[in-house]
Protein backbone atom coordinates (compact mmCIF):
# COMPACT_ATOMS: atom_id res chain seq x y z
CA UNK A 1 0.00 0.00 0.00
CA UNK A 2 1.27 3.04 -1.08
CA UNK A 3 1.50 5.73 2.17
CA UNK A 4 3.49 8.52 0.32
CA UNK A 5 0.50 11.14 1.38
CA UNK A 6 1.59 10.73 4.91
CA UNK A 7 5.00 12.07 4.60
CA UNK A 8 5.58 15.39 4.45
CA UNK A 9 9.11 16.96 3.13
CA UNK A 10 9.68 19.27 4.94
CA UNK A 11 8.64 18.01 8.71
CA UNK A 12 11.28 17.07 10.90
CA UNK A 13 12.63 13.76 11.57
CA UNK A 14 10.98 12.23 15.45
CA UNK A 15 13.48 10.91 17.90
CA UNK A 16 12.69 7.40 17.56
CA UNK A 17 14.69 4.35 19.74
CA UNK A 18 17.01 1.98 17.61
CA UNK A 19 14.56 -0.66 18.75
CA UNK A 20 11.66 0.64 17.54
CA UNK A 21 13.51 1.34 14.30
CA UNK A 22 14.90 -1.98 14.48
CA UNK A 23 11.65 -4.06 14.66
CA UNK A 24 9.49 -1.56 12.07
CA UNK A 25 12.10 -3.21 9.37
CA UNK A 26 12.20 -6.51 10.79
CA UNK A 27 8.68 -6.90 10.69
CA UNK A 28 8.38 -4.95 6.84
CA UNK A 29 11.50 -6.68 5.58
CA UNK A 30 10.89 -7.97 1.87
CA UNK A 31 9.58 -11.40 1.51
CA UNK A 32 12.03 -11.73 -1.14
CA UNK A 33 14.92 -11.54 1.41
CA UNK A 34 13.45 -14.36 3.44
CA UNK A 35 12.84 -16.51 0.49
CA UNK A 36 16.70 -15.87 -0.52
CA UNK A 37 17.77 -16.73 2.83
CA UNK A 38 15.93 -19.87 3.07
CA UNK A 39 17.30 -20.74 -0.53
CA UNK A 40 20.95 -19.76 0.55
CA UNK A 41 21.65 -20.71 4.00
CA UNK A 42 21.27 -24.80 4.10
CA UNK A 43 24.27 -24.40 1.72
CA UNK A 44 26.75 -22.93 4.56
CA UNK A 45 25.92 -25.78 7.13
CA UNK A 46 27.67 -28.74 7.97
CA UNK A 47 26.53 -31.92 9.23
CA UNK A 48 29.43 -32.11 11.40
CA UNK A 49 29.75 -29.21 12.97
CA UNK A 50 26.34 -26.62 13.14
CA UNK A 51 28.46 -23.67 13.66
CA UNK A 52 31.52 -23.79 11.86
CA UNK A 53 33.36 -21.57 9.88
CA UNK A 54 31.71 -21.37 6.86
CA UNK A 55 27.97 -20.46 8.62
CA UNK A 56 30.11 -17.22 10.42
CA UNK A 57 31.56 -16.64 7.02
CA UNK A 58 27.74 -16.33 5.68
CA UNK A 59 26.86 -14.27 8.10
CA UNK A 60 30.29 -11.76 8.18
CA UNK A 61 29.14 -11.49 4.15
CA UNK A 62 25.55 -10.80 3.97
CA UNK A 63 25.85 -8.39 7.23
CA UNK A 64 28.76 -6.43 5.27
CA UNK A 65 26.08 -6.87 2.08
CA UNK A 66 23.25 -5.42 3.86
CA UNK A 67 25.28 -2.50 5.52
CA UNK A 68 26.41 -1.76 1.88
CA UNK A 69 22.93 -2.13 0.56
CA UNK A 70 20.82 -0.16 3.71
CA UNK A 71 24.01 2.60 3.12
CA UNK A 72 23.23 3.10 -0.60
CA UNK A 73 19.45 2.92 0.09
CA UNK A 74 19.85 6.09 2.72
CA UNK A 75 21.53 8.08 0.58
CA UNK A 76 19.87 7.77 -2.24
CA UNK A 77 16.83 9.19 -0.58
CA UNK A 78 18.86 11.71 0.85
CA UNK A 79 19.38 12.55 -2.61
CA UNK A 80 16.10 12.70 -4.01
CA UNK A 81 14.50 14.31 -1.61
CA UNK A 82 16.98 17.42 -2.29
CA UNK A 83 15.93 16.40 -5.83
CA UNK A 84 11.94 16.79 -5.19
CA UNK A 85 12.87 19.66 -2.87
CA UNK A 86 14.52 21.50 -6.02
CA UNK A 87 13.73 20.07 -9.25
CA UNK A 88 10.50 18.30 -8.58
CA UNK A 89 9.05 19.67 -12.28
CA UNK A 90 11.74 17.46 -13.97
CA UNK A 91 10.73 14.53 -12.96
CA UNK A 92 7.05 15.52 -13.92
CA UNK A 93 8.03 15.89 -17.24
CA UNK A 94 10.68 13.03 -17.27
CA UNK A 95 7.71 10.68 -16.28
CA UNK A 96 5.49 12.09 -18.84
CA UNK A 97 7.77 11.31 -21.50
CA UNK A 98 8.31 7.78 -21.00
CA UNK A 99 4.50 7.47 -20.45
CA UNK A 100 4.33 8.72 -24.01
CA UNK A 101 6.68 6.38 -25.22
CA UNK A 102 5.13 3.75 -23.96
CA UNK A 103 1.97 4.65 -25.23
CA UNK A 104 3.20 4.82 -28.57
CA UNK A 105 5.05 1.57 -28.13
CA UNK A 106 1.85 0.23 -27.26
CA UNK A 107 -0.04 1.83 -30.37
CA UNK A 108 2.97 0.82 -32.26
CA UNK A 109 2.17 -3.13 -31.07
CA UNK A 110 -1.31 -3.41 -31.48
CA UNK A 111 -1.27 -2.46 -35.08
Amino acid sequence: MFLGSKFNLDEKAKDVSSKALFWQGFMSSNPKAWAFFTALFPLFIDSVSPFGIRLYMMILVLMFIEIIDFNIYALGGVAFKKLLKTKAYLIERVSAVLIAIIAVMMIIERF
